[in-house]
């Protein structure tokens, strides 16, 4: 009788890989209320939602066109409608050209440089979302119908490809698509404590040398620099005293010579 919690891990590559296991089963029916739910990210008003209308409550607004005003603090709604147009058309293109595509392959092609559509090079995802983001997009038109899945099965595997849905071709002839979708806000990168720290003595030693610690390193080096002078002059007086000492015994030694010489002849 106590409340608890569910949590919920979810990834948008983790929907291609669940629905190989349960495609065909009665439990794909409650799959894409899950999917949808992961969505939004947690959105509480689309979880209350989904289970009253699971339980046959009437008068209940569909999950996936509730209020704005219902957004949390962690969500940011985005109108995808561009996005979401250019991707029907990359996947018509590959679907022509007699070609598959799987989630990490329709996002590889869509968020390459060298695609052969204008549509995608002029308004390229990979200024506005990230890989992980283009995989949400995917995941939405799967849910909103626009695309929707084909399951391949081999003898150890099964592999998911996404075609065109029931309304890719409304979306393509649209002259200004619009699709809502809610991401999960980006949080602000923090620091780690080694970069806080360099940048902490960085800014110590910085503050050191604008400071009294440099007037004092220089004054101390003033004093230190006039005393190691003193013992430099010290020793040339002392190697020049010798040298005149050496060369007034050398003159008196020669004098003494002469001197014994002249005696003796």
């Amino acid at each position: 009788g106590k409340p608890a919690d569910c949590v919920l891990y979810y990834s948008p590559k983790d929907v291609p890989r669940m629905l190989g296991m349960i495609h065909g089963e009665s439990g794909e029916g409650n799959f894409w209320p899950m999917v949808r739910y992961g969505q939004a990210h947690g959105n509480d008003a689309v979880c209350k939602n989904i289970i009253l209308t699971k339980l046959g409550e009437p008068n209940v607004a569909d999950p996936g066109h509730i209020n704005d005003k219902h957004g949390d603090a962690t969500t940011t709604e985005r109108d995808i409608g561009l996005h979401a147009q250019n991707l029907c058309k990359l996947l018509e293109h590959i679907t022509r050209r007699g070609d598959k595509a799987t989630l990490p392959q329709l996002v590889k092609e869509w968020r390459s440089k060298t695609t052969e559509l204008d549509c995608i090079k002029e308004y390229p995802p990979g200024k506005d979302l990230s890989a992980e983001e283009c995989e949400r997009v995917v995941i939405c038109l799967l849910v909103e119908e626009i695309f929707a899945p084909k399951v391949h099965y081999n003898a150890y595997s099964s592999a998911v490809y996404i075609k065109l849905g029931a309304s890719a071709n409304r979306l393509m002839a649209s002259p200004k698509p619009s699709v809502k979708l809610r991401f999960p806000k980006k949080e602000p990168k923090t620091p780690s404590a080694s970069s806080r720290k360099t940048s902490s003595a960085r800014k110590a030693i910085s503050q050191a040398e604008d400071g009294w610690l440099s007037s004092n390193r220089r004054r101390s080096g003033a004093s230190n620099g006039s005393s190691a002078t003193a013992p430099s002059a010290k020793r040339k007086s002392t190697s020049s005293s010798k040298s005149r000492a050496s060369k007034k015994s050398t003159t008196s030694k020669k004098t003494v010579t002469k001197r014994k010489a002249t005696s003796t002849g």
